[in-house]
């Protein structure tokens, strides 16, 4: 009876050092906010492709990490993850193509309609597939056949990722910037809520025993960043700006957080 109150003492305060961290990043992902929100700070697509480019490198780096959580345990959580990260790397790298001035002229592409949207989208596809492995993880899902289904999920994955971006590139697209409005990036608002309520059901999750670990507890910190992406985008009112330029090198921290534990 005592050791079950001292396990649950332990789980308790081991809780309160995690909300603890919790908050502490968010509080660090929007220190310099106001001074990001007034700034006059306008960078180019040089820099801009290469921040995708390097996003790209670390979101395959991470999906590889995590892949081996999943040949390990065999639970399809870990690959959902890994897919998602994938499918992430993918599209951030024809983005980074397409978006390269230097490689590709300005009147190819409609730059100011393509990147806002493909952004935004590889932040919902990550996000997507993180809640389909945190369905999955409570239904105890198991592979049968971790090879062939990891060969099968990041190939598929990739070449579909890749194809559907430069499809859509290449295709008519709505305006994703509203400039002047308090929030204009709508998409990217909600995108925000979606990764807070993603935050809530996996700080939910990590209570339980079995899930208290390292890896949800660096999920958790992933999606905070995730959440903070979104928050600097829907104030962005052009491309290459303070917001813009924030927002993507938190997703930087986005992506490597899982690869931490």
């Amino acid at each position: 009876m005592l050791k079950d109150r001292y396990k649950m003492v332990e789980q308790l305060s081991g809780d309160k050092k995690a909300i603890k961290a919790w908050v502490i990043l968010f509080v660090l992902s929007f220190l310099f906010y106001p001074r990001i929100l007034n700034s006059s700070w306008v960078s180019n697509s040089d820099l801009h492709s290469l921040l995708e480019f390097w996003a790209a490198t670390i979101a395959f780096t991470a999906a590889a990490v995590v892949l081996i959580h999943f040949f390990a345990t065999g639970r399809r959580f870990f690959l959902l993850i890994s897919l998602g990260f994938t499918l992430q790397g993918t599209g951030d790298l024809v983005h980074a193509i397409y978006s390269f001035n230097r490689i590709w002229p300005a009147t190819r592409v409609v730059i100011a309609n393509f990147v806002p949207g493909t952004y935004v989208a590889g932040r919902l596809i990550l996000i997507v597939c993180i809640l389909l492995a945190l369905y999955l993880e409570k239904k105890g899902s198991i592979a049968e056949n971790k090879v062939k289904e990891a060969v099968i999920y990041s190939s598929l994955g990739f070449l579909l990722a890749a194809i559907v971006t430069t499809i859509i590139i290449n295709s008519p697209l709505p305006r994703f910037i509203l400039p002047g409005k308090i929030i204009s990036r709508l998409v990217a608002f909600m995108t925000a809520i979606i990764y807070l309520v993603t935050f809530f059901l996996f700080v939910r999750v990590y209570h339980d025993k079995e899930h208290h670990t390292p890896f949800m507890w660096c999920m958790i910190s992933s999606i905070i960043f995730g959440f903070a992406t979104q928050v600097y985008m829907v104030h962005s009112q052009q491309l290459y700006d303070a917001q813009f330029d924030m927002s993507h090198v938190l997703r930087s921290l986005v992506i490597f957080s899982p690869s931490l534990e």
